[in-house]
């Protein structure tokens, strides 16, 4: 599982040297769709806004995408724009929702892999409120 930003998207030879079947494109139309052949497609028109919403039927299709293409030996790329908020905070919803990994602990695994991961300030609370969801027994 990867994270990145559209510059990461837009790059074949680096997708396919990393073995990258399966891409998210979580800012939707706001960056250019590049759609290779070889690739198969999620996009999602969220907005890097505090105020938008990161619903379980956006997390639950992520989460069916990137389950799918783990299981048959792929590899997938969650990116947006910088791939810093909406990105991030989808593969840590994943981890979460897929991995059972806890909020900090589902942060600092894709901060390992990508320093810049930084999800708003409302998809931190959406996060966190995931976990209390998830986890009741330990809040």
């Amino acid at each position: 599982l990867y994270v990145g930003s559209q510059d990461a998207a837009a790059d074949l030879p680096l997708l396919q040297s990393r073995g990258v079947t399966h891409v998210v494109n979580a800012a939707g139309a706001s960056v250019p769709e590049f759609h290779w052949s070889s690739l198969s497609y999620l996009s999602l028109p969220l907005l890097d806004l505090p105020e938008c919403a990161l619903s379980d039927a956006v997390i639950g299709a992520v989460g069916d995408f990137v389950e799918g293409a783990l299981s048959s030996g792929g590899a997938v790329l969650i990116h947006c724009n910088a791939g810093v908020s909406r990105s991030s905070a989808l593969a840590i919803a994943f981890l979460m929702t897929r991995r059972g990994a806890g909020y900090q602990e589902a942060l600092s695994r894709v901060r390992s892999v990508r320093a810049a991961a930084c999800p708003n300030e409302g998809f931190r609370r959406q996060l966190r409120d995931l976990e209390r969801r998830l986890k009741p027994d330990q809040n």
